[in-house]
């Protein structure tokens, strides 16, 4: 009952009397003597909670020492915490203290105690809003206390502080060095006795409503309270996963530093740059699991993926950007044809139901002009047998001819960048077309292929035979995150798109086979932002060295933020996504714009625009704007399409 009340009267101070801010530095102005807080005011934590460490201790202790496991960590280090407080004499304890009532060997204890100092240099970042007030007390020559209750030893504050750009400051005045505590207001008195100072001489700035607040006004001592959270994050969502609290925490302290300035950045960071961290650290893993150490990251949404990769690992030869793409190895594949619907079913992984002859044409880069082109504009669904059978004459020397043709030249290719025996496939997915075409035709090629997803599809079931694993979700059964993919498979695919062209065959110059890509005039300056935003979430983690606490999450911490944003957007954020469009092997606005009126004059135009969308939940959303469960209408209707 106790901390129910306390917790009550901590809200209350803070709603009255917390400091925007914005407004902090005019409210210190005045004063030459300034006391700042340590953590949670000058520093922030990149984990949820404090207890959160002992997970993180646990974790790595057991990592450097498999032999003598320990389990139960955290229980017992509070455990510890509380009976050194029983027997403490002083108003503070030690970490030493805390240490010595664990029941381990002392060596343990002591390696523990080390990588508890380690983690909370590790962990900590500094809170960018205070340390900008810091500088300008700097600059104004202000004299600066770092003021603050914690058990850590003080040359681990200090190691904390130097990390965070903490550098200049008169003097520590640690409870755990002074044996003194802001709680009982001694802490305070000691600055004012130690420099003479009357309490209205200094200002103190802190988060605790008591420590911070109400024990330096006690002291006469003018305080200024800041808010504990402050949200700096749009797209991160509740949970009761600690690890996703640890994400959306990292997110919230470190997206600040960027200053971005449009929607698309903060997308960027907040949601592709988890899903594209879990996918590489997850890609690393697995490349080291099953001892393969060439790894080809196919053209073209795998570029970001690469960058991301080398990002955090590093360069290395064995690691290598190439030119496939299912276009480009399916239109080799074409010798055996010997009817259209063969041709049409070695390109159903690459064309929409609703494609029409001339979309063939382009796909399987025959000149259209070439041939009779009263069929162009034709769906192939509503193709008659006759009409098959002329088209199939029609283009199937030129077919063949162009396929033997590629073969040769992938063969090449293959050869030229040494893709032979045991090699790895990394791509975004869906089904392991390229995969399954290069090795059914090349029996010299051992491929494993890492992808972010591999549909249950049963037009598909002779991709079986193929080893692959499934990074969000794989063929084995019908999943949740699969569904999701396949009805915003727009917006997820258009996170990874590179301004390049997709592979549509390959020429030989001089010896060197290159790939020829598809002239695109596309502007991706959305998509731009979004990587670049990715890469800094990337880069923030590697900089921070937090990659080792959260490199083995289970993806669906990482998938957190794009579940919400593909599940239940709101209105302002499909606005932003209808300016981008799509590219497949045609273009296609993200989102079509049209309102509910229209549709309701034009029923037919809504079921064809419907059945072309690449993001069907913001599609519903944006033409009936209202909140319905479309996600999960539209999800039973998809498994129930893919039985």
């Amino acid at each position: 009952m106790k901390k129910v009340i306390k917790y009550v009267f901590e809200k209350m101070i803070h709603a009255i009397f917390s400091t925007k801010y914005k407004c902090l530095y005019q409210k210190i102005s005045n004063y030459d003597y300034v006391s700042f807080d340590a953590f949670d005011t000058l520093i922030k934590r990149n984990i949820s909670s404090p207890d959160d460490i002992f997970d993180i201790i646990e974790k790595e202790y057991n990592k450097r020492n498999k032999n003598k496991l320990i389990n139960n960590y955290k229980f017992l280090r509070k455990k510890a915490y509380r009976e050194a407080r029983k027997c403490c004499d002083k108003e503070e304890v030690t970490l030493d203290n805390i240490y010595s009532k664990l029941n381990y060997d002392a060596s343990i204890r002591n390696e523990l105690m080390q990588i508890e100092k380690d983690t909370e240099i590790e962990i900590s970042t500094k809170n960018k809003e205070i340390y900008e007030i810091y500088q300008k007390c700097i600059k104004e020559n202000k004299k600066i206390f770092i003021t603050s209750d914690m058990y850590l030893p003080i040359e681990t504050v200090k190691a904390i502080l130097h990390k965070n750009g903490y550098k200049v400051y008169q003097k520590i005045y640690l409870s755990s060095d002074k044996k003194l505590t802001k709680r009982s207001g001694n802490l305070f008195k000691l600055i004012l006795e130690d420099y003479k100072l009357h309490g209205n001489d200094m200002v103190h700035i802190g988060d605790s409503a008591l420590n911070d607040f109400l024990s330096p006004i006690k002291n006469g001592i003018y305080s200024c309270l800041i808010s504990k959270n402050i949200k700096n994050h749009c797209f991160c969502t509740k949970s009761k996963k600690r690890e996703y609290k640890i994400i959306r925490q990292i997110i919230n302290n470190n997206i600040v530093f960027h200053n971005y300035s449009n929607f698309y950045s903060k997308f960027g960071y907040e949601v592709f740059g988890p899903l594209l961290y879990g996918f590489v650290s997850w890609i690393y893993r697995e490349l080291d699991n099953d001892r393969v150490d060439k790894a080809f990251f196919l053209a073209r949404d795998s570029k970001i993926i690469l960058d991301a990769y080398t990002s955090l690992y590093g360069k290395n030869k064995k690691i290598k950007y190439v030119h496939f793409s299912r276009r480009s190895v399916v239109l080799a594949d074409m010798i055996d044809v010997n009817s259209f619907d063969e041709i049409y079913n070695k390109l159903k992984s690459i064309m929409k139901k609703t494609a029409t002859v001339g979309d063939l044409y382009n796909v399987l880069n025959v000149k259209k002009d070439k041939y009779s082109i009263h069929f162009a504009d034709k769906k192939i669904f509503n193709l008659t047998t006759k009409e098959k059978e002329t088209i199939y004459k029609n283009i199937i020397d030129d077919v063949k001819k162009n396929s033997v043709s590629q073969k040769n030249l992938i063969k090449k290719y293959l050869q030229q960048n040494n893709i032979v025996g045991e090699v790895a496939f990394v791509d975004i997915g869906w089904r392991g077309t390229i995969q399954y075409v290069l090795t059914s035709n090349y029996s010299n090629l051992d491929i494993i292929g890492y992808y972010f997803g591999i549909n249950k599809d049963s037009r598909f079931n002779n991709y079986s035979g193929i080893k692959r694993k499934g990074y969000l979700f794989d063929n084995s059964v019908f999943d949740d995150n699969q569904s999701l993919v396949s009805l915003s498979i727009g917006l997820f695919e258009t996170m990874f798109l590179n301004n390049e062209g997709t592979t549509i065959g390959y020429n030989e110059k001089n010896g060197i086979v290159y790939p020829v890509l598809e002239d695109v005039e596309n502007n991706l300056d959305i998509v731009k932002y979004i990587q670049a935003g990715a890469l800094d979430f990337i880069n923030d983690i590697k900089e921070k060295g937090l990659e080792k606490y959260i490199c083995d999450y289970d993806s669906s911490i990482f998938f957190n933020n794009y579940e919400k944003i593909a599940k239940n957007p709101k209105l302002s954020d499909i606005k932003m996504f209808s300016k981008v469009e799509f590219y497949g092997y045609k273009t296609n606005k993200l989102i079509t714009n049209h309102s509910l009126f229209y549709y309701l004059l034009h029923p037919l135009k809504f079921v064809v625009e419907f059945n072309n969308s690449y993001c069907k939940v913001m599609f519903l959303k944006n033409t009936f704007k209202i909140n319905l469960p479309y996600y999960y209408v539209l999800k039973l209707l998809y498994r129930l399409n893919k039985r």
